[in-house]
């Protein structure tokens, strides 16, 4: 890109809203590297060798909308003002899923709406600063446990 700013609005068009699965393809082998690392809180990719290959193929399964399940996937940061805490603004960051049907007049409507939260997000809004890092700590944890006892069970 030679202005992000101006740029970037037309190029996740073209990679999240667009019906064309070329597009998509050309858009991301143009606008990411090689070794891009993609990270999201239901799939992570990491950096390497083909990371942009899998990535195109993350993004045609969580296609911003599918028009086959008439499903949208958005990611929102919602900024939060608790009454707990008038004086702070937290941003809570979420995926949202929008489920659609046509009304009477072919027109989509939204009819169910679900949102999705790391829990660590929840948690920094209502206790923050050193909660959410025990939360992450115990994910951690808990990860670590499985790989071990993955790796027991797959030996």
């Amino acid at each position: 890109m030679d202005d992000p700013v101006d740029e970037i609005q037309s190029v996740i068009d073209n990679i999240f809203v667009n019906h064309d699965k070329s597009l998509l393809e050309r858009e991301v082998r143009r606008y990411y590297t090689p070794n891009i690392e993609f990270k999201h809180f239901l799939a992570t990719i990491p950096s390497g060798s083909r990371s942009r290959e899998k990535t195109i193929q993350i993004f045609k399964f969580y296609r911003n909308y599918n028009e086959e399940n008439e499903k949208m996937f958005l990611d929102v940061t919602q900024n939060l003002r608790l009454l707990l805490y008038p004086w702070r603004i937290t941003k809570i960051r979420m995926v949202v899923i929008l489920d659609f049907k046509q009304n009477e007049e072919g027109q989509y409507v939204i009819c169910r709406q679900e949102d999705f939260f790391e829990p660590e997000e929840i948690v920094k809004a209502f206790i923050p600063y050193f909660v959410p890092t025990v939360v992450k700590t115990v994910k951690r944890i808990a990860a670590y446990f499985s790989i071990l006892v993955g790796s027991v069970i797959g030996t």
